[in-house]
């Protein structure tokens, strides 16, 4: 009938801007750390009202921007690790993004940016706080560099580090640590790991403690049961986290074939009906996908290698998901034109 024909249009409409507005933010995902800077409190506290500007305009400078950025860190995780809050967990990872700032990533993936350039950040921190970090006023400046248009980079002293002009692009202009910062500092940070750390926090390493930093969600008192075996590290990250993402996929397994075995059992008899049921599947995996990589990076706080595995692997499943549902909507799409009034059960286009 002309209603059945327009309910069935109704539901066709609405699981195409369900499956768009979902599979539209696999993209959308990738733009996180570009959309931190906007992020507000749940009380209406800006959590970039208080965050200092940083220069790389000159060597100097960026030295300078690198020691201020180091200050703040250590003030705002001694805060946070008193009392754990949203604002002051975006305060820190805004602060933690404003130092990868400092270094050329162009050479690293955008989807791995994240993941490496805080490991990164900790390698230079464990480096500079062993008593390696120059007498800024010894570095040169804006001012030095104008009798001098053909600079390009200065060498730290008694280090690998160069912080170089950038020549292209967005940071065209601007002096930063050079992408082979990236390759050289975890080598050079373990060659100096028997020195003892200069820094008020109560820890030896800063690559081995922002690891085991976790989200506002996670209580502290959880973080101190732990027993410090699953706090060792592999694949970048503490054996406690990689053992709760192992777990969690795998629990997630059984739940999504028993959700499939439901869907199938209320398909019911029509064929458009059966499509729109079938595609709910893969609509809650791209949502579950989307919900746990947001979980694992912000609370959990993934790093390193086995962040950027964990990551790929649901972005892939995001994809898969999303290359089912479409197929099973245009399916859908041809069943409702099949079944649409307009077409004549006697002609030839409904055999």
């Amino acid at each position: 009938t002309g209603i059945d024909w327009l309910s069935n249009f109704s539901s066709l409409l609405l699981s195409i801007l369900l499956a768009t507005c979902l599979t539209g933010s696999v993209g959308a995902q990738e733009e996180v750390d570009r959309q931190t800077s906007s992020v507000q409190d749940t009380d209406g506290s800006d959590a970039t009202a208080l965050l200092r500007p940083i220069r790389t305009d000159s060597p100097q400078q960026t030295l300078r921007s690198f020691i201020i950025l180091r200050q703040d860190l250590e003030d705002e995780l001694r805060q946070y690790l008193i009392d754990k809050t949203p604002y002051g967990e975006r305060r820190l990872v805004l602060t933690l993004l404003q130092l990868i700032e400092l270094i050329d990533m162009s050479e690293v993936p955008s989807a791995a940016r994240r993941d490496v350039g805080v490991d990164t950040v900790g390698h230079l921190l464990d480096i500079f706080g062993r008593g390696l970090l120059p007498n800024t006023l010894s570095v040169p400046d804006a001012e030095d560099l104008e009798d001098n248009a053909d600079f390009e980079s200065y060498l730290i002293p008694n280090t690998p580090f160069r912080i170089v002009r950038i020549t292209e692009g967005e940071r065209a202009g601007d002096f930063l640590f050079s992408a082979k910062t990236i390759r050289v500092a975890p080598t050079f940070a373990r060659a100096l790991d028997g020195i003892s750390l200069d820094s008020p926090m109560d820890i030896d390493s800063w690559s081995r403690f922002l690891p085991q930093l976790t989200g506002w969600m996670i209580p502290n008192w959880l973080d101190a049961a732990l027993p410090t075996p699953l706090r060792k590290v592999i694949f970048d990250t503490p054996i406690w986290k990689v053992l709760f993402v192992v777990i969690t996929l795998l629990a997630a397994l059984p739940l999504f074939g028993r959700w499939y075995n439901f869907l199938e059992y209320r398909k019911g008899e029509r064929r458009f009906r059966q499509k729109l049921v079938k595609s709910l599947w893969p609509l809650s995996v791209i949502f579950t996908a989307l919900a746990l990589q947001a979980f694992f990076e912000t609370q959990v706080n993934l790093t390193g290698s086995f962040a950027v595995l964990t990551s790929s692997c649901l972005i892939a499943a995001r994809y898969l998901a999303g290359a089912y549902l479409l197929w099973l909507l245009v399916q859908a799409f041809f069943e409702w034109i099949i079944s649409s009034p307009r077409i004549s059960d006697k002609g030839l286009n409904a055999s």
